[in-house]
This record gives C-alpha cells, structure tokens and sequence, in this order.
C-alpha cells in the first residue's frame, strides 16, 4: 500500500504545479497539499492535478478522498465542490475557521 504519493505538474522541466496526499487510514485518503504557480493559475491545472489524484485514488485499496480547507478559500472550496466533495464537518486551526470535505470514490 502506497501511504503518500506527490503530482507535479510541469512545463517543460519546469513545475509549474503539485498535488500531495497521504493515507488517514487504510480506506481513507487525505489529499493535503497543492498548489499552482500564479503565472499559470485560470489554466486548468488545479483540475488536472485533483483528476490525476482522484484516478489514482480509484484504482488504490482507498475508497473516501478526505480534504480540509480554510473556509476563506473560496477558489479551492469551488473546486471541491464542481468534482463532487460535500462539506461533512468543520473545526477550527489557529484560529481559522476549516471545512472537511469528503468524497466517495468507490460504491
């Protein structure tokens, strides 16, 4: 079992994005980092990366892709949302407010 895996999104050698996860438990994934250069943010590469994530994850023991965001980070939370996570829980970080995001992969 694969307990975290890194996506780079590249131009050229160049990154230009990345994806991390790691494993919470041994059906549970937690998609904990990414991010894009802001050279190449509004080019879909968020998307692609969070795709390539997701079919990994499918084709893995993990059946639930869990995320945690900062309530402020509307551009994230919209990404979230159009590829299917539903808010199932909040707490709070330093004091920031978080949503849990939760999304099954499998039936």
């Amino acid at each position: 079992m694969i307990k975290s895996l890194l996506f780079f999104a590249l131009k050229g050698d160049v990154p230009v994005g990345f994806k991390a996860g790691y494993a919470i438990t041994k059906n549970r994934y937690y998609s904990w980092l990414g991010g894009v250069h802001p050279d190449f943010h509004r080019n879909g590469i968020a998307s692609l990366l969070m795709k390539e994530q997701h079919d990994w994850i499918r084709n893995s023991e993990y059946t639930i892709v869990e995320t945690h965001v900062r309530q402020g980070n509307t551009a994230m939370i919209e990404l979230n949302l159009k590829f299917g996570f539903a808010v199932t829980g909040n707490f709070t970080r330093s004091g920031d407010p978080n949503f849990i995001m939760q999304l099954p992969v499998k039936s």
